[in-house]
């Protein structure tokens, strides 16, 4: 059991590598991965989506128009192998729109619970608290901004030394968002947006691991450029509700601090489908493509995943209230491997497949004063 331990240690390790002496980028956390399992089945690209809640950690401009006030929280699993069936990100957060601009919160974590390694135990943890405001700058283009707070912090066991500590890095987000065309019929609508945005650019991150010292050292955060298209195509039926809907994104985005050897795998690419029916159920599909050597995935190869979602408005019950409730699944299929032996000798396999998962509330029409 010890040696089954120590080689998902030294894997999670690898996916977690902290930047010490700045020689990695600390990717794969809470400041960088994507949490809303609707952007998860789309191939993480809602840069220009602002139809979902909580994509304005994609891009900042997106707090516009469609989430007036919302509640969210998203979870998204990474129990790929034995030992690691805690891990897991998790997000919470809403949207609020008054006349001054649209305002949002967000918490996000990522968190391993306790993992019992060699003579202690330890569990890690790594936050990222996100206040947005976006506002309408010109007709059919937004700008936004995102202050966010990150830090990391690992309680572990005095007599093993594994503690570990950092500072609080504040971060900014500057995100464009702009409507192409916006065209309105009887029967149907459609609109085509683009989006871009820059993350992740502040002041300096610092850590202490205990293990390695008592010094503080300089950790390398990731800085990310973002641009994606969405369109969305909508067919109305003669109480101008929507009988069908089609909605299709687009995203690349760019790691802009690589390290040397990290000069050829910056790019990231992602895209999906929507489809809406009545209103009420939801079908996603898409890929994504990344360029880190990760041990579930593929390099540089086409993931695909996939997903659904039920919206149910209240006001199907004949209550006149213009609330939301909707709820989003969506299935990661990952690389399967056999890692890990147990104590009687038998080969352990890895998972096929994360999820992620999530509900939101919203309400129209809630505080605004204009």
């Amino acid at each position: 059991m010890k040696k089954e331990l120590l080689i998902v240690i030294f894997f999670s390790a690898s996916l977690f590598a902290q930047t010490f002496r700045d020689k990695y980028n600390y990717k794969n956390t809470s400041l960088d991965v994507t949490i809303n399992p609707a952007s998860v089945a789309m191939g993480e690209s809602f840069v220009a989506n602002y139809f979902s809640p909580s994509s304005f950690l994609e891009n900042p401009a997106n707090l516009f128009l469609k989430n007036n006030t919302s509640l969210f929280y998203n979870t998204r699993s990474l129990n790929w192998i034995a030992g690691t069936e805690s891990y897991k990100y998790t997000s919470i957060g809403g949207t609020l729109r008054f006349f001054f601009g649209d305002l949002a919160i967000a918490y996000n974590e990522f968190r391993t619970g306790n993992n019992y390694m060699f003579a202690g135990t330890s569990e890690e943890r790594n936050s990222t608290l996100v206040f947005g405001l976006s506002k309408k700058i010109l007709n059919n283009f937004n700008a936004g901004i995102n202050v966010k707070f990150f830090n990391h912090k690992r309680n572990g066991t005095i007599e093993f030394n594994n503690q570990l500590e950092s500072n609080t890095a504040v971060l900014f987000d500057f995100g464009l968002l702009y409507s192409l065309f916006n065209i309105l019929e009887m029967k149907y609508s459609h609109q085509l947006t683009i989006g871009t945005s820059f993350q992740n650019f502040g002041t300096d991150y610092k850590e202490k691991d205990y293990f390695f010292g008592n010094d503080y050292q300089f950790v390398r955060l990731p800085k990310y450029f973002r641009i994606g298209l969405a369109y969305n195509l909508q067919f109305k039926n003669s109480d101008d509700r929507n009988d069908f809907e089609i909605l299709v994104t687009s995203s690349y985005k760019s790691l802009l601090n690589p390290l040397l050897y990290e000069k050829g795998d910056v790019d990231y690419w992602g895209a999906g489908s929507q489809f809406r029916i009545k209103e009420l159920f939801v079908a996603r599909i898409g890929v994504f493509q990344t360029p880190e050597h990760l041990i579930y995935y593929d390099r540089a190869k086409m993931i695909f995943r996939y997903g659904f979602g039920i919206n149910f408005p209240l006001s199907k019950l004949g209550l006149e209230i213009p609330l939301t409730i909707s709820a989003d699944y969506s299935f990661i299929p990952i690389n399967q491997i056999n890692l890990l032996y147990n104590s009687a000798g038998e080969q352990i396999k890895s998972n096929k497949s994360l999820f992620a998962a999530g509900i939101s509330i919203r309400m129209n029409d809630l505080f605004i004063t204009e």
